[in-house]
C-alpha cells in the first residue's frame, strides 16, 4: 500500500485536547532535530496553551489521561468479545495503565520551564505582541545563540518524556486498531454518516502521499452525527479551489471519546 498522509478531525472535545497536545510535542521535537529555534520556540507556546489552559482552550493533560482511561475501557470491552486476542489486548491495557500512573506523578519540571524560562517567556510575550520574529526583544540577533544551549532544551524534553511517550502510545493505538474504509468523493464532495449505536471520537482521512503533493487538502466539518468532506486543490500562487472529478479516498472511525 502507498503511504498514506493522515489528516485528523476531533469528534469529542476531549479527543480535540489530545490532538493539541500531540501536534504541540510533534512540532517541538521536529523542531529540536532539525535545529530550528523559531519553530522550537512556536511549539513551546503552543504546548502550554494547552497545558495551562490558556485562550480558550481546554486542559491538555488532562484530556490525555482522560483518553488513556476511555482506551482502557474500551480495549477491556474489546478483550470480552475477542477472548482469542485478549493476551494481546491486556498487554496494550497494561502500557496504558503504565502511561496514566507515570502521568499521575506529575510533568511540574516541564511545565516550570514553560513558565519561567526567559528564552521561552520572551518569544510569548513577543506573540502577544502581534511580533512574530521578536523584534521588540531584538530577539533575531539572539535567538540562535541562547537556543542554542542544550541544558535549556534538555531539561523541557526531559520533563516532557512521560507525556511524550503517553502520547506517542496513544496516536499509535487510535491509528491502528480500526480499519479503514475505502470511499470515492463525487466531485471532490462527500458526506460521511456515523452510527448512531457507536460513539466516535476521532475521524481520519488516508490520502495518498501523490495525492497531497499534488495539492490536494481535505476540508471537514461537522459533528457526531455527520461530516462533511470537501477536498480543495491548493496549488502554488493560487487560492484554494473546489477540486475537479472524483476524489478516492480512504478513512478510519475511531469509537473511542
Amino acid at each position: 500500500m502507498n503511504q498514506l498522509i493522515r489528516f485528523s478531525f476531533p469528534l469529542s472535545p476531549r479527543m480535540q485536547g489530545f490532538l493539541q497536545v500531540r501536534d504541540a510535542l510533534d512540532c517541538l521535537a521536529q523542531g529540536n532535530a532539525d535545529g530550528q529555534p523559531y519553530v522550537w520556540l512556536q511549539a513551546c507556546a503552543d504546548l502550554r496553551i494547552s497545558l495551562f489552559a490558556e485562550q480558550g482552550r481546554r486542559p491538555g493533560l488532562a484530556d490525555v489521561v482522560g483518553l488513556l482511561q476511555a482506551m482502557q475501557e474500551h480495549l477491556d470491552e474489546l478483550a470480552k468479545e475477542h477472548p482469542r486476542y485478549c493476551e494481546q489486548i491486556m498487554r496494550s491495557c497494561a502500557t496504558l495503565e503504565r502511561h496514566e500512573k507515570n502521568l499521575r506523578g506529575g510533568i511540574e519540571e516541564a511545565m516550570t520551564m514553560l513558565s519561567s524560562d526567559a528564552l521561552i517567556h520572551a518569544w510569548l510575550n513577543g506573540l502577544k505582541k502581534h511580533d512574530w520574529l521578536g523584534h521588540q526583544n531584538h530577539l533575531p540577533h539572539a535567538v540562535h545563540t541562547l537556543w542554542g544551549n542544550q541544558e535549556r532544551r534538555q531539561r523541557l524534553h526531559d520533563g516532557l518524556r512521560t507525556l511524550s511517550e503517553a502520547v506517542t502510545s496513544l496516536h499509535g493505538m487510535l491509528h491502528d486498531f480500526v480499519g479503514w474504509e475505502h470511499r470515492l468523493a463525487s466531485d471532490g464532495a462527500d458526506h460521511i454518516r456515523l452510527e448512531r449505536d457507536n460513539e466516535f471520537g476521532l475521524l481520519i482521512i488516508g490520502l495518498t502521499a501523490e495525492q497531497v503533493e499534488a495539492g490536494l487538502i481535505p476540508d471537514i466539518s461537522g459533528n457526531r452525527k455527520a461530516v462533511r468532506l470537501r477536498f480543495q486543490s491548493w496549488l502554488p500562487g493560487k487560492s484554494a479551489m473546489q477540486a475537479e472529478g472524483d476524489v478516492p479516498y480512504q478513512v478510519m472511525m475511531v469509537p473511542v471519546a
